[in-house]
C-alpha cells in the first residue's frame, strides 16, 4: 500500500509522530502531589514554612513536624522559603518525596528597617520594632489593609467598627487602649496621615511599628500612642518584571437590625406620644393605623417597605485586580 501510495503512507506517519508527541506532552506536565518534611540544617521541624511553584504559583505551608504537601509537574521547581532562613529552590523530576534542609540566614541582623525618617540595621536596634513586608500583607484578603495587620505584629491591636463600604478601615492601637482617642500616629513616606488604608497593597513595600518610648521619641507626643511607619515602593534598576494580583471574595452581612412592619411602628408612636400626655396632636389617627393595618390605602401616603431588604442583598461579590509593571 505504502509503495503504491508513499504521500499517503508520509501524511499518516507525521500524523501519528503529532499524536505522539501530544500525549507525551500532556503525560510529561501531569502534575502529581508532592510531599515531605522541611526542616532546620540541625534538623528541629519548620512550621509555616511557604512552598511555592515557579510556573503556576501554587503555593501551601508546611503543617506540624513540618510536613507539607503541594501539586507540582516534572520540570516546575519548587522554592522552600521561610523567615530567617536562607531561600532554597529544588527542581521536580521523578521523585515524589522531596525532604528540605534550610540553612539559617547568616546576615538576618543586617536586614534594614526603617526607624522614623532613617533606616538601621536590626542588629544596632535595641528599641521595640516590629517590621511587616509588603509580602505579608498581600497575604491577606482584605479591601483595607489596616485589617491586614490584625494578628501580625505582637502588641498591636486592630478594631474594625463598621462594615460599611468605604468606612471599613481598622482603628489601631499599640500596647493596648488606655484612652477612647488613643490611636496610633500613621506615618506615610514621611508624611502624617489619618489612616493608610486607602493605599493600593502592592504599592507597600513595608510597615514597620515602633512601639515604645526610645523609638517613638522622633515624633514627641504625638508618638506616645506608638507609630505605624509606611514605606511605599519605589523604582529600581532592574529587569522589567509584570506581575498580576487577583482577589475575588464573598461579602455577606454578621447581623441585621429588626425593622418593624408599617402598622406595628405607627402604632408604637401613636402610644408614645398618648403615655407622654402633653396634649400635642398625633401624628396618626385611628383610621391612619386601621389603613396601614389592612394596606388598604394609597402605598405613596401609607407606606410599608422594608428598606434594607429592598436596597441591599445578604451576599454580594467583591473584587480587586492589580497589574504592576516593574523595572
Amino acid at each position: 500500500m505504502c509503495q503504491l501510495l508513499p504521500s499517503l503512507c508520509l501524511r499518516h506517519r507525521s500524523l501519528f509522530l503529532l499524536s505522539f508527541l501530544f500525549f507525551s506532552f500532556v503525560a510529561f506536565a501531569q502534575p502529581v502531589s508532592i510531599t515531605g518534611r522541611i526542616s532546620s540544617s540541625d534538623g528541629v521541624a519548620l512550621t509555616g514554612a511557604t512552598i511555592s511553584v515557579n510556573k503556576s504559583g501554587v503555593s501551601s505551608q508546611s503543617g506540624d513536624n513540618g510536613r507539607y504537601s503541594i501539586l507540582a509537574a516534572k520540570g516546575d521547581r519548587l522554592i522552600f522559603s521561610f523567615v530567617g532562613y536562607n531561600t532554597q529552590e529544588i527542581e521536580v523530576k521523578e521523585e515524589v518525596v522531596i525532604n528540605v534542609a534550610l540553612v539559617a540566614a547568616a546576615n538576618s541582623l543586617n536586614e534594614v528597617i526603617v526607624t522614623g525618617l532613617t533606616t538601621q540595621k536590626r542588629s544596632e536596634v535595641t528599641a521595640a520594632i516590629s517590621t511587616i513586608s509588603g509580602v505579608d500583607i498581600l497575604k491577606a484578603p482584605v479591601s483595607n489593609i489596616t485589617n491586614a495587620i490584625a494578628g501580625r505584629v505582637p502588641g498591636v491591636i486592630a478594631q474594625q467598627s463598621s462594615g460599611r463600604p468605604g468606612m471599613n478601615q481598622a482603628d489601631l492601637y499599640i500596647r493596648g487602649q488606655v484612652s477612647p482617642d488613643a490611636r496610633a500616629l500613621i506615618v506615610v513616606d514621611g508624611v502624617e496621615r489619618e489612616t493608610f488604608g486607602d493605599i493600593d497593597p502592592n504599592e507597600i513595600e513595608s510597615i514597620t511599628v515602633l512601639k515604645d518610648a526610645a523609638s517613638t521619641a522622633l515624633y514627641g507626643i504625638k508618638g506616645a500612642n506608638g507609630v505605624f511607619v509606611v514605606t511605599t515602593k519605589i523604582g529600581r534598576d532592574a529587569a522589567a518584571k509584570v506581575s498580576l494580583t487577583s482577589n475575588v471574595g464573598i461579602l455577606g452581612y454578621t447581623s441585621l437590625p429588626g425593622i418593624l412592619p408599617a402598622y406595628e411602628s405607627a402604632l408604637l408612636h401613636t402610644e408614645g406620644q398618648v403615655n407622654i400626655g402633653d396634649g400635642s396632636r398625633r401624628l396618626f389617627t385611628n383610621e391612619d393605623l386601621e389603613t396601614f393595618k389592612n394596606k388598604t390605602g394609597d402605598p405613596l401616603l401609607y407606606p410599608d417597605v422594608n428598606w434594607y431588604k429592598a436596597l441591599t442583598k445578604p451576599h454580594w461579590l467583591q473584587t480587586q485586580n492589580n497589574v504592576n509593571i516593574s523595572g
